[in-house]
């Protein structure tokens, strides 16, 4: 998660919220893939 650390640097300013929405989406897009 270290790396995305540092995509969500940028993001931080827009509020710990908009991180929250994103870390759901990914993790609803990794439970597809995963099956």
């Amino acid at each position: 998660m270290k790396t995305n650390d540092k995509y969500l640097g940028g993001p931080l300013l827009l509020g710990r919220s908009k991180i929250q929405e994103w870390r759901y989406l990914v993790n609803r897009l990794k439970s597809k893939l995963a099956g």
